[in-house]
């Protein structure tokens, strides 16, 4: 069947799954357009719209030939659901940390790939970059042989400071564990594209609650006007006048008043020659 003829709907209402706090799995495991369900080392993908997961083997926008490895992160994908035509994939250069995050992700996954750090606590340098040199493709995009063979990219990643909150390194640098088993811990989204962040892709909105008020339209473009602050009324302009007057002449009106406390005293006016009464 050509991608065009392909539904595009889900067969489940996305809205009504619910989600751990890193929106990593859903409590009625249901993924990709027909809603079945995944287990942890599955290779998957997340749409940077609706943020649904989606088997790497239910797309048909990532071929096989692209080797798209569990734990994957350098890629941007749109599903056909939120496109309403084809699906988007596009591989992006990833960074050697997130190289080095995914071997060790794929070297401590159990057999059944349902757990990561169960059956094997550890990783050894050694296998981190051999496991790496075997699935050279699409996950090492940006990145060349010869910085994993003769620059010691895998032990200068580890040693970074930005993976101290991720990897602990043995006291003689040969193995690797992780921090945290837990799953909400772990890396699973896909990187930061510039601009894009897949993480911080929009969320479908929860459907309105029936008698809910409209929420309040905004407009991006408008431009917000000035707000000029209200002129001062007449009354309270001389009210605050007279009482800075009253303020400022504190010394002057206290000697008025010590003067109209004074009793009035009768003036003398000396008589003059010529001068009648």
């Amino acid at each position: 069947m050509a991608e065009d003829e392909l539904p595009k709907k889900f067969s489940y209402n996305l809205d009504n799954l619910r989600w751990d706090a890193a929106h990593h799995f859903n409590e009625q495991n249901r993924y990709s357009y027909t809603g079945r369900g995944r287990k942890l080392g599955d290779p998957a993908l997340q749409c940077e719209r609706c943020m649904q997961w989606f088997h790497a083997k239910d797309t048909s926008c990532v071929p096989e030939e692209v080797g798209f490895v569990p734990f994957q992160r350098n890629y941007r994908f749109t599903c056909r659901v939120c496109t309403g035509a084809k699906e988007l994939f596009e591989v992006l250069p990833n960074t050697w940390s997130s190289i080095v995050l995914t071997a060790v992700y794929n070297l401590l996954l159990s057999d059944d790939r349902a757990t990561i750090g169960e059956s094997r606590k550890t990783a050894s340098v050694k296998d981190i970059v051999e496991w790496i040199q075997s699935h050279w493709g699409s996950l090492t995009s940006g990145r060349s042989l010869p910085q994993l063979l003769e620059n010691n990219a895998v032990p200068k990643c580890l040693h970074h400071s930005h993976n101290a909150g991720l990897l602990i390194v043995s006291a003689d640098k040969t193995e690797v564990s992780l921090r945290s088993l837990a799953h909400a811990k772990l890396h699973l989204k896909p990187l930061l594209n510039g601009t894009v962040a897949a993480n911080a892709a929009v969320r479908r909105p929860a459907p309105p609650r029936p008698g809910a008020p409209a929420p309040p339209v905004s407009c991006r473009s408008a431009r917000a006007r000035p707000q000029v602050p209200a002129k001062p009324k007449a009354r309270d302009a001389a009210g605050s006048s007279g009482s800075k007057r009253k303020r400022g002449g504190g010394q002057r009106g206290g000697a008025n008043k010590r003067a109209d406390a004074m009793p009035a005293v009768p003036m003398q006016v000396a008589s003059r020659p010529g001068m009648h009464a």
